[in-house]
């Protein structure tokens, strides 16, 4: 015998597809707010994290209508917090945005089969891009070997005089043995700038030594170090 209530009830459940890009969106709103924490620190966790705070709503949602409005709220306000949070990173949540507006038209219900299947394939299509793209990002900026030295330098050492002037042109013309790039900031405890001098990533280990050394016998270097690599600069 038919169950005629089971069969009024099963519509309202959210179609499975539907379920499985709202994760796929929740997920790649973790990974830069997992990422920003990292590299940024803990203490503002709450601002790393507000967008994936939105990401989640939908799948919190239990109804098929209510979950599409929900997708789509999501997807909205993602896009609009990533212009007032460009400061904080807040545009890396867009794929997550786009996959839910995928996860609301992917209900057959709701839409024709072949819209259906085409948001289907878009939302995992932009997840799975996103996913490989943070993986090589996270590979360059965390697990590759380290590409750049960090120079300091004493409170003599003053940028807009010669010979340190020459020091920091900025493609490493004026440093040479291996060194293609330089940039520097400032310090506020006494000392001198510290510098970033890059080199190559197929730089040999004895030419990199060289260039260490050589680094140290520049006037007013006090002390040189390989950048690590969860600094943003390196």
């Amino acid at each position: 015998m038919i169950d005629v209530e089971s069969q009024s009830l099963a519509p309202a459940k959210v179609y499975v597809w539907s379920r499985v890009l709202a994760a796929a969106a929740l997920w790649t709103s973790i990974i830069p707010a997992a990422w920003s924490s990292v590299r940024n620190g803990w203490d503002l966790a709450l601002v790393w994290w507000l967008p994936t705070v939105v990401a989640a709503i939908p799948l919190c949602v239990p109804g098929r209508k209510p979950f599409r409005v929900a997708a789509l709220t999501a997807a909205v306000l993602l896009s609009v917090l990533s212009v007032p949070g460009l400061l904080f990173g807040w545009f890396l949540h867009l794929p997550a945005a786009l996959i839910l507006v995928a996860a609301a038209q992917a209900d057959p219900l709701q839409r024709t089969p072949r819209l259906s299947r085409l948001a289907i394939a878009v939302g995992l299509t932009v997840a799975m891009v996103t996913t490989a793209g943070w993986a090589v990002e996270i590979y360059r900026m965390a697990l590759a070997p380290p590409d750049t030295f960090t120079v300091h330098t004493s409170s003599r050492f003053d940028p807009m005089e010669p010979p340190f002037r020459r020091i920091i042109e900025a493609d490493g013309s004026g440093i040479g043995s291996g060194a293609d790039h330089v940039s520097f900031t400032g310090s506020d405890d006494g000392t001198g700038p510290v510098l970033a001098v890059g080199f190559p990533k197929d730089l040999s280990g004895a030419e990199q030594d060289r260039l260490r050394q050589h680094l140290l016998e520049l006037p007013e270097v006090t002390d040189v170090r390989l950048c690590p690599r969860l600094q943003p600069w390196c």
